[in-house]
């Protein structure tokens, strides 16, 4: 029998935001864990779910980590692999379980069991691996595509969004190719309704 978590309110709606990049070292978890900090700051309870479970995304060691093999199998609580850090709920994992390589069946049920912990939070952070297209994880909240200042990383990520009207792209302004006015144009000119963060 799959558990399930306890809903503190039923009528309460979660915000869901999805970080997402179409390569790695992009810097989605800096943007994933930077946006949770903003929330924070606002008295907002905040949960970040690490798709990634077991590569090591997030740089915390999680005492808990032994159980993810339990949780995917439905023999343990989702809750049981969550930690804090800095006031932010986190669900992350080092082991060797990838969340997106499992079965569909089992994603479903790992997705089941967070959309019942995030009427707990007023914002959920979704830290997606790169490579990931699944139709099971892309219908859970706003996509924030995380990009650098990079030509080729901005056309990529504009074909990558395509299928949403006005997509949302963060700047990473770590990664400094192209100046930031530069930037700008060259984004508007591919892209006249996107809408663009600088972190």
């Amino acid at each position: 029998m799959p558990f399930l978590v306890p809903i503190t309110d039923e009528l309460h709606t979660p915000k869901f935001y999805v970080f997402r990049a179409v390569s790695p070292r992009l810097g989605v978890s800096f943007a994933t864990k930077t946006m949770a900090q903003c929330f924070l700051k606002q008295n907002k309870k905040v949960l970040i779910f690490d798709a990634l479970l077991g590569l090591k995304n997030f740089p915390i060691f999680n005492k808990n980590s032994k159980k993810i093999p339990s949780v995917l199998t439905g023999q343990a609580p989702l809750t049981d692999l969550l930690i804090q850090e800095n006031g932010i709920d986190i669900i992350a994992g080092i082991g060797n379980q990838n969340l997106t390589a499992l079965p569909p069946a089992q994603q479903q049920y790992i997705k089941m069991c967070l959309l019942q912990l995030a009427k707990n939070y007023d914002i959920v952070i979704i830290d997606m691996p790169f490579h990931v297209s699944e139709p099971i994880w892309e219908d859970l909240g706003e996509n924030l595509w995380v990009i650098s200042a990079n030509r080729n990383i901005i056309v990529d990520t504009l074909e990558a969004s395509k299928n949403q009207p006005q997509p949302h792209l963060v700047l990473n302004h770590q990664s400094k190719d192209l100046p930031l006015n530069q930037l700008y144009v060259f984004t508007k000119s591919l892209c006249p309704n996107c809408q663009i963060t600088l972190l």
